[in-house]
Formats: C-alpha cells, sequence, structure tokens
C-alpha cells in the first residue's frame, strides 16, 4: 500500500475521530505493514501497483529478476510497452487484455520469457500472478514473479498448451497423427505435405497454406505444395526481394505480418528448421482474425516435425540414389570388385571378377579370398601367405596399385592392378575390405611393344650418333686443318646438340632395361666418399660456369651401402647436375649424409627457382618436366629424375623431395648400408 495514501488518511484522522474511524485506520497500518512484511520477506518478485497502474514499491528479488534495475514511480503497462523493453518480454497475452482483466477485477496468470540486450545472457522464464486488491484503499493490485525457467525449459508450448484443455488437446492429437504421418507415407514428400496442409488448415484455422522449399540452383524459395487455388500466393520467391518468406527464409525466423487495414491478409511464415539449416518456410494466410504467439509456437512446433521428415526423406533418397549407383558401377564395370569381411571370407563379388577369375559369384561368396583370389610369381609361385588383405584389415591401411599376377581356376594367367582398401564403421573399426582387381595384361603388352620398339632405335640411332660424334671431335681437335672461328663456332653447336641426342639415346635405353627388368645390378659393398670425391670433381667446372659451389659436409667416416657402383654414380651425377642447372648464381649445392637405422641418407639440396606444390607430383614421373625459366634453358627429356627413381628402388631403397617454390629443393635418397663381416683373427 501506498505511504502517501496512508499518510493523508492518518492527517484526515486527526481531527476528532470516532472509535469507528480509529479502528479503521489501525487496520489499514497494519495491512500496510503486513503487506511491506510480505513484500521484504518473499521468495518471489512483488511489484505493487496503485489504482492508476502506477508501481509504487518492489522489492529485491523483483530488482535482482530485472538486472538490478527498479521501476517505481513508471505505469507498469507503459513500461511493457517502452521500445527499450517490448523486444524482450514476450508475454503469452496481450498486454491489453492483461490491463481489461486487471481493471474488471479478475485474477490473472500468465508466463513471460524475458531475455537480455547482452549476448549470451540467459533467458527468463517467469510465472507472473496479477491480483487486483480492492479492498486495501490506494492499491490497484500486486503482481507475484516467480522465476520458472528451470520447470518449463523446452516444455513452454507444452504448458501453453495445458492451459487451454480442449483446443490443445485437440491439437496434441493432431501433433501425435503428424509425427506418425513417416510410418504410413514412407518417404512419398507430395504425400506428406499434402497431409500437412491440411492438418495446419485445422489447427490454425487458416485456409491458404504453401510449403515453399530452397531451389539451390537458382536461389529461389519453390511452392512444393499448397491449398490456394488463384495464386493468392507467389509461386517462386527470389531470396533477394522484400518479402515475408524471403525474411523468415534468411532471419530463420518465425514472423507475423498481422494487417492494419481490412483489404491486406494477416500472415505467418515459419521457417523449416534442422538444426542450423533452412530448408524452406511455411506460409499462412486466410484467416479474418489476426495470428497470435500461440498460433506462432504452434506452426513452429509444425514447422520442427517436417523440417525432420523432409531431411530423413532427402537422406533416404540420396541413400538410395547412391545405392542404385553403386550397384550399377559394381555390376557394369570392367574392374572386378571383391569385397571380404573381418574373417577375411568374400561377401561381394562383380560379373567382372567372375571374368578374371573363372568362378561365379555363388561359388566365391562364402569362401576365403585368397582360395579365389590367386596371385602368383612369374614362376608359379603362391603369394596367399603375403595377401595384403590382412595388413588391410589388421591395420586399416590402403594399398594401391599393386601389379600382381593373377592365376584363374583353369591356371589361366593375368597381369592385373589391385587395389586394397578397409571400410570402417561409425566407431571407426575396420569391419571389412575392398579389392578392386583391373586387367591390365593389354596394357603390358602395350608397353613392351613400346619398350621393344624404343629399345631398337635407340640401339640403331646410338652407333651413328657415336659416329658422328668421332668425327666432329676429331674436326675441332683441328686433325684436319685449322678451322677460323665461325666454323668451329657452328660445329661446336653441333657436337653439343648431338651430345644431347646420345644423352637422350642412353636415357631411352636405361628407360627400356629398367622396364623391361633386362637391367642387372652388380650389388656389392661400396665407399661412398671416393664416388662423391669423382662426382664433384666431374661437376666442378659446370658448376664454376654459374659461379655455384658444390659442398660436401661430412664429419665422419661412412658406412659401406650395398649398391651397383656404375648406377650409383649415375644418380649421384643426375642430382647433382640437376641442382646446379635448377640453382641460381653465386650460391651453393650442397652434399650431406646421415645414418638411419639400417639405412644411409644421402641430400643434395640447392637454394634455387624450387618445385611448386602443384608439380610436385610429376617431378619422378617418365617425361615428367617441371615448367619455369630455368627449366626452359636447361632443356631435357623429363626423364633423369624417373631413371634415377627406377635405379633407387632396383637397390632396394628409397627416394623423396622437399621443396618450396623461390628457396630450393632438397632431393635425398636413402640405400641399404652393407653388413659387416668380423674380422678374423
Amino acid at each position: 500500500m501506498s505511504d502517501t495514501r496512508v499518510q493523508r488518511k492518518a492527517s484526515q484522522s486527526r481531527q476528532p475521530a470516532s472509535d469507528g474511524n480509529t479502528v479503521e485506520l489501525e487496520n489499514l497500518r497494519r495491512e500496510r505493514d503486513r503487506l511491506l512484511a510480505i513484500m521484504e520477506n518473499a521468495n518471489n518478485g512483488l511489484i505493487v501497483l496503485d489504482t492508476k497502474h502506477i508501481v509504487t514499491r518492489t522489492n529485491q528479488q523483483f530488482r535482482e529478476l530485472n538486472g538490478g534495475k527498479d521501476i517505481v514511480g513508471w505505469d507498469f503497462f507503459k513500461y511493457l510497452h517502452h521500445p527499450r523493453v517490448a523486444p524482450y518480454v514476450n508475454l503469452d497475452m496481450e498486454i491489453d487484455r492483461l490491463k481489461q482483466r486487471l481493471e474488471s477485477g479478475q485474477h490473472t496468470t500468465l508466463y513471460a520469457e524475458v531475455s537480455h540486450p547482452e549476448p549470451d545472457t540467459e533467458m527468463h522464464r517467469l510465472q507472473m500472478i496479477v491480483s487486483p486488491l480492492s479492498e486495501i484503499e490506494g492499491t490497484g493490485a500486486v503482481i507475484n514473479l516467480q522465476d520458472v525457467s528451470a520447470l518449463v525449459e523446452k516444455t513452454v508450448e507444452a504448458n501453453e498448451m495445458a492451459q487451454k484443455a480442449q483446443r490443445h488437446s485437440r491439437e496434441l492429437t493432431e501433433l501425435t497423427e503428424l509425427a506418425e504421418v513417416s510410418s504410413i507415407y514412407g518417404f512419398r514428400l507430395e504425400t506428406i505435405f499434402q497431409r500437412y496442409l491440411s492438418k495446419i488448415s485445422g489447427l490454425i484455422d487458416s485456409s491458404l497454406i504453401s510449403v515453399y522449399m530452397y531451389q539451390p540452383s537458382t536461389q529461389r524459395l519453390v511452392v512444393r505444395a499448397t491449398t490456394t487455388q488463384f495464386n493468392e500466393h507467389e509461386k517462386a520467391v527470389s531470396l533477394g526481394d522484400d518479402n515475408l518468406p524471403g525474411r523468415v527464409f534468411v532471419g530463420k525466423r518465425s514472423q507475423i505480418e498481422n494487417a492494419e487495414t481490412a483489404s491486406a491478409p494477416h500472415a505467418v511464415a515459419v521457417p523449416i528448421l534442422f538444426h542450423s539449416k533452412t530448408l524452406g518456410i511455411i506460409l499462412v494466410t486466410g484467416r479474418k482474425r489476426a495470428y497470435d504467439n500461440h498460433d506462432l509456437k504452434l506452426m513452429n512446433l509444425i514447422a520442427g516435425r517436417l523440417a525432420v521428415l523432409v531431411e530423413n526423406a532427402t537422406l533416404y533418397h540420396d541413400v538410395n540414389a547412391r545405392r542404385e549407383r553403386w550397384e550399377a558401377v559394381f555390376r557394369f564395370t570392367d574392374e572386378g570388385i571383391v569385397i571380404f569381411d573381418n574373417k577375411t571370407k568374400i561377401v561381394g563379388f562383380n560379373p567382372a571378377s567372375t571374368n578374371l577369375t573363372k568362378f561365379a559369384a555363388n561359388e566365391a561368396i562364402g569362401q576365403q579370398f585368397t582360395k579365389i583370389v590367386k596371385t602368383v610369381t612369374a614362376e608359379g609361385l603362391s603369394l596367399a601367405a603375403l595377401s595384403p588383405i590382412k595388413q588391410v584389415l589388421a591395420e586399416g591401411k590402403t594399398i594401391t596399385k599393386s601389379e600382381q599376377l593373377l592365376e584363374d581356376r583353369h591356371g589361366g594367367r593375368t597381369w592385373t592392378e589391385i587395389s586394397y582398401s578397409p571400410i570402417f564403421d561409425s566407431a571407426g573399426r575396420v569391419t571389412s575390405g575392398i579389392a578392386i582387381v583391373r586387367n591390365i595384361q593389354k596394357d603390358r603388352e602395350v608397353e613392351e611393344v613400346k619398350s621393344d620398339f624404343i629399345s631398337i632405335v635407340s640401339h640403331e640411332l646410338r652407333t651413328p650418333l657415336s659416329a658422328i660424334k668421332g668425327f666432329l671431335s676429331m674436326i675441332l681437335q683441328k686433325d684436319f686443318g685449322e678451322l677460323n672461328d665461325k666454323q668451329f663456332h657452328y660445329l661446336n653447336r653441333v657436337y653439343q646438340s648431338n651430345q644431347r641426342m646420345i644423352d637422350l639415346v642412353e636415357d631411352l635405353l636405361d628407360v627400356s632395361s629398367i622396364e623391361s627388368g633386362k637391367i642387372k645390378l652388380a650389388q656389392n659393398p661400396l665407399a661412398l666418399e671416393s664416388i662423391i670425391t669423382e662426382v664433384v670433381t666431374e661437376l666442378a667446372s659446370k658448376g664454376f660456369e654459374k659461379q655455384i659451389t658444390l659442398k660436401v659436409n661430412r664429419k665422419n667416416r661412412l658406412p659401406l651401402v650395398l649398391a651397383d657402383e656404375t648406377r650409383l654414380r649415375q644418380i649421384l651425377v643426375n642430382l647433382v647436375d640437376n641442382a646446379i642447372k635448377y640453382s641460381f648464381p653465386k650460391s651453393e649445392v650442397v652434399i650431406d649424409f646421415k645414418v638411419q637405422g639400417d639405412e644411409l641418407v644421402t641430400g643434395i639440396s640447392d637454394t634455387g627457382v624450387g618445385i611448386t606444390a602443384s608439380q610436385m607430383d610429376r617431378i619422378f614421373q617418365k617425361f615428367g618436366r617441371i615448367y619455369n625459366p630455368m627449366s626452359v634453358q636447361s632443356g631435357g627429356t623429363g626423364l633423369g629424375l624417373y631413371i634415377v627413381k627406377r635405379l633407387v628402388e632396383s637397390h632396394g631403397g628409397r627416394i623423396w623431395v622437399s621443396s618450396r617454390e623461390g628457396r630450393g629443393s632438397r632431393f635425398s635418397f636413402a640405400l641399404p648400408i652393407a653388413k659387416q663381416l668380423p674380422l678374423l683373427e
């Protein structure tokens, strides 16, 4: 009760009063004191209004709920309408209606969602009990505020429905039926949409409803289902246009547009949201009375359930399409596809696998993989014990493009290229594997013909080119008389061109020998120091021409490596020569060594143009030249590094490269260290 009112009442009572007036005044004081005591000790927030709805008192609990701010002196209903307050207070009853109920003396219970302008601030859900207090003079009402956030978390809609018994019961029944639509109609979206339109029409009492779905290719919302007949809703909506469907889709928030004039329609639109992805919107019009928050919340529930159905249907159709594509690939591809379980038994076998193994699918399924897919050596020895599928299943590794000789059930042999991959479950465990078998018999035959042709042509070219080189060398050495400067210049250029042709022929012969398996390595324990010294001496003059220093870093005596001396020299000459070609003037090429386990790693580093990331994969390929200004000047065929890689691997070693464009490259190769025999006493 207002202190002002009590004081005025007391002032009027200073005149001689009857005993009745004294008792009345005392009762008013007691009522006031009781009210004040209740307010200060209450666990809930309390607001006292006078008869003109002005806030006369609040307690500490209310001020805490209101962020520490007091509202004494405010017109309570104007406060709720204030532009700084209204956006953050959402009542489940219109403010004007609440005011009418209060003025008519009705007790009212309602709920409010109170947010805060600060981001990431917790929202409060409050129960408000508005009680008129006309029996206490000067006091209009007491508003009791209780924070029920924990009780109504994620169940606000359900609580609101519970307040409107009969209507909410029907709504729940309808929503339950909507939840069971997928079990009735499966994943037929058009039928599901029509069912939802019918239910929405009854629940919202609206005749015009459209479901718009987003079309990424055109960036538009397109009607997929509608109850309209005379184009009351647009068939397609551009997201760039200023319209209700577009705003709701982009903003991901439901909106109500209640018309200010009788000619304009009331409308409500809600997004069809699946997690953070907006799939489309539902637009509802065609009702004479305005839409309210209850309609909006009901529509959000419907849209949420529809979003799950749409997403499930989309996933179903996507999985089904993938399955159909997979089955088409599985049945009609030229490559054999063999699927095996974690016990190495075959569970999938396509027609191409039958062509390769001569086993029918019903004969192969259930059998051990190695009994059906038999790989052998060229001499006919079985490789079943070395089958990569055990490594795939045990370690989850992928083994790609492994050339293997496949023997069918009748003893016929075919060269194949087999790739093995693991199949994981959702927890990342290997459950099975897949083998892709490609017939490369014709490819090998073609390669053999090409290699034979290159070998024959190269042999035939080497003899006349060597003769030309010899005669040119004699002329340049003036064995047949003096040459003037112009003659010497051009003959020297012919000599260099001839030498490049000889180098090309030698590279082609090396490639042919390597690929045909005719290359023979005389591997012996070798000391790398002497070979490095010879290579550096041989190429020092070439480095001097470009002002490039060759530097060898070796702190300790190097272990012997198991290698062919001629081929090892060829490897080193090629790598060091490349480093000189692609280095900038006045820089240095560094050769260093490191022992790693049972390997000796040799590194050749330069500070040249480097290799771009896009060209790294081509560096060791046949004819795989990289393109930069220096490569154009230096020429070459792109066979050198291919030969180096094959020679290193023929020694049982490995080679790799690291590079940064404009900063230089480092080529490293590892060769096995020769086992040292103990000295005899």
